[in-house]
């Protein structure tokens, strides 16, 4: 029960790291600099999404986002560090470097998130988790499906 209320809770702050993320980055993407502002609309966002993806039942969904923006934020990130300007703009606002330096890293960034939500939707569409009741296998009969009939 534990790892069940575990995952829950490391989704949820997946989600409000998701928010966050993309809460502060619009906002500096939109020309605000980083304030109290920026970081209370961040926290507001983080709250949302982070409830939002709890209520609604979308952990696969929030899971397989945030790993494939992340993901491509790290590799057009690299490129921006690699090739861009100068490294402090680039870690003081990753976001608004990106934007100014090149539509064409900011097209790669968003097609590099969606290949990488579309690849792991394929290759998870058909994992299904299989369930067992412990409690008829310790007893020495044969585990019957959770939620299914039980054997008296």
């Amino acid at each position: 029960m534990l790892s069940y209320l575990f995952y829950f809770m490391a989704v949820g702050l997946i989600g409000g790291m998701l928010g966050y993320a993309l809460g502060v980055g619009l906002m500096q993407a939109i020309g605000f600099d980083m304030g109290f502002l920026v970081w209370l609309i961040g926290i507001i966002a983080a709250i949302v999404v982070g409830a939002g993806v709890l209520f609604l039942n979308i952990q696969k969904w929030i899971i397989i986002a945030a790993t494939s923006i992340l993901g491509a934020g790290v590799i057009t990130g690299t490129f921006l560090f690699m090739f861009g300007g100068p490294a402090a703009q680039i870690l003081q606002n990753p976001v608004r470097a990106a934007l100014q330096s090149s539509p064409l890293l900011t097209i790669s960034f968003l097609l590099l998130a969606i290949l990488g939500a579309v690849a792991q939707f394929q290759t998870t569409s058909g994992y299904e988790v299989e369930s067992y009741n412990r409690f008829a296998e310790a007893a020495g009969s044969e585990p019957a499906p959770v939620g299914g009939p039980v054997a008296v």
